[in-house]
């Protein structure tokens, strides 16, 4: 049997590795799960059933937790390696990419999250149990105590997460990141709440010079398990009012108008079209048969641009790939897009080619998404619906 204890043995799975087998492969084990949401968010080439099981409506909220946990394990990784390495080393950016790709992954699994609830049927609330009525009597400083052992923990939430206990619950969670966030010599406020208390990262690296790794180290940690056990909590408390939750305006990242146009044109002439976001930059991976290899690929990508104002986007890329090409190709524009969708010929006039890609990591990794399997979807396809 596989035995995943990697990201990298996650890539390696077999692409056609099917839900159950993922399920079977993790079984209750934890550690596993968490190595396959970190490669899930980080790799973006792990088969497309490692996806569809982290994202299904059993799953979700773990999924969403786990990455929260991630997150904060992470940022503080990131951080020390800012701290003893330098901000520009290799080791640091390296962390600073993966820090950021399990952040985007975390929006959008909560917003995943949201709109599964959204619409469901209200249930009624479990019964007490002889637990929870011994918390429900707790004063305030036992109870907070309580909460606090709960973290410090990290393991099962106990009598807890009941929804008799969720808002005095939250309340001393939050009580807890405030008192955590002055310890740190930030002044927390609602832009802070707003974040899920997330530690700023600018607050980081202003605080590299100064700040004992010793000292600020349990903190974040404490942090990072606290925000998990808030995330727990606001599902609890959504919970309670399923018919009013609200359904998210955007379920797809905002992408540029021109990318919708072309996804409808390739999908038209039988392409198989997959919409990849980091939160930067957007790509449509267009592909006509199951290994592009042998039939081709077309690549549109833009990325957000300052300069442009907010939600500004730069001009498109167009790229493609094909038998009759040495390597990516640059096009002249949606002209070249229409006519390779339309015909996909192996060898295709060279009016419609502007320039070879230039064959560097660097450069490819900005253009190009990774070879290997497909990279997943950043939302489920019923979830795409009404979006833009």
């Amino acid at each position: 049997m596989t035995i995943l204890t990697t990201p990298g043995d996650v890539a390696a799975l077999d692409s056609g590795i099917t839900v159950a087998g993922i399920e079977a492969l993790c079984g209750q084990d934890t550690a596993v799960f968490s190595l396959l949401v970190v490669a899930e968010a980080t790799l973006n080439r792990v088969p497309a059933a490692v996806t569809h099981w982290l994202w299904s409506a059993q799953l979700c909220r773990g999924w969403e937790e786990t990455l929260v946990i991630q997150e904060g394990s992470h940022q503080l990784s990131w951080w020390k390696r800012t701290v003893s390495l330098g901000m520009e080393h290799p080791d640091t950016l390296s962390a600073d990419r993966r820090l950021s790709a399990i952040r985007q992954r975390r929006v959008e699994a909560a917003r995943i999250v949201t709109a599964r609830r959204a619409g469901l049927p209200q249930v009624p609330d479990p019964p007490l149990t002889h637990g929870s009525r011994r918390l429900i009597e707790l004063d305030d400083r036992r109870f907070r105590n309580l909460v606090a052992r709960d973290v410090q923990r990290a393991g099962d939430s106990g009598d807890l997460p009941h929804p008799a206990l969720a808002a005095r619950w939250r309340a001393a969670l939050i009580d807890l990141g405030e008192e955590t966030f002055t310890q740190l010599g930030i002044k927390p406020g609602p832009h802070h709440m707003d974040m899920a208390l997330v530690v700023p990262d600018r607050k980081l690296i202003r605080a590299r010079h100064r700040a004992s790794i010793d000292e600020w180290a349990p903190r974040l940690t404490f942090l990072t398990h606290l925000r998990a056990r808030l995330t727990l909590c606001q599902h609890i408390l959504d919970d309670g009012h399923n018919g009013t939750s609200p359904q998210p305006t955007v379920l797809r990242p905002a992408t540029p108008p021109d990318l919708d146009a072309d996804a409808r044109l390739l999908t038209l002439h039988g392409w198989d079209v997959r919409w990849i976001t980091n939160g930067r930059r957007v790509w449509l991976d267009a592909w006509l048969g199951p290994t592009w290899h042998n039939s081709g690929r077309l690549i549109v990508t833009a990325s957000r641009r300052r300069a442009a104002g907010p939600g500004g986007w730069g001009r498109p890329v167009y790229l493609f790939h094909g038998r009759g090409q040495r390597g990516y190709v640059h096009l002249t524009g949606r002209d070249g897009l229409e006519y390779l969708a339309r015909t996909n010929p192996r060898t295709a006039p060279t009016r419609y080619f502007k320039s070879m890609v230039p064959n560097t990591h660097d450069h490819l990794r900005e253009l190009v998404p990774p070879d290997g399997h497909r990279w997943r979807q950043p939302y489920p396809p019923e979830l795409h619906m009404g979006s833009g």
